[in-house]
């Protein structure tokens, strides 16, 4: 389920915000963490941690996607620019 989440959520980032990669590790219990780097200056940052029991179901993992997409694309912001970030 981790490498789903991280394939379906690197697709989404590719197109937004080229130039990042999605990181996905196991964390305490049953908690995917996720991670934002920005491949150029191996620069990261946490983004939130996901229940293993939230991605199950019928479409869950697709509105877990978005959900985190919404999340990445607000954090961007927030990172320092070394490059301008297009998001649109």
């Amino acid at each position: 389920m981790k490498r789903l989440l991280q394939q379906r959520l690197q697709d989404q980032v590719d197109s937004v915000l080229p130039g990042f990669e999605v990181l996905c590790e196991f964390g305490l219990g049953q908690v995917i963490e996720i991670r934002l780097r920005r491949i150029k200056s191996h620069e990261s940052i946490r983004i939130t941690g996901v229940q293993l029991a939230d991605l199950r179901g019928p479409g869950a993992l697709d509105r877990t996607v978005e959900q985190l997409l919404f999340e990445i694309q607000a954090i961007v912001g927030n990172l320092p620019a070394q490059d301008p970030v297009r998001t649109g």
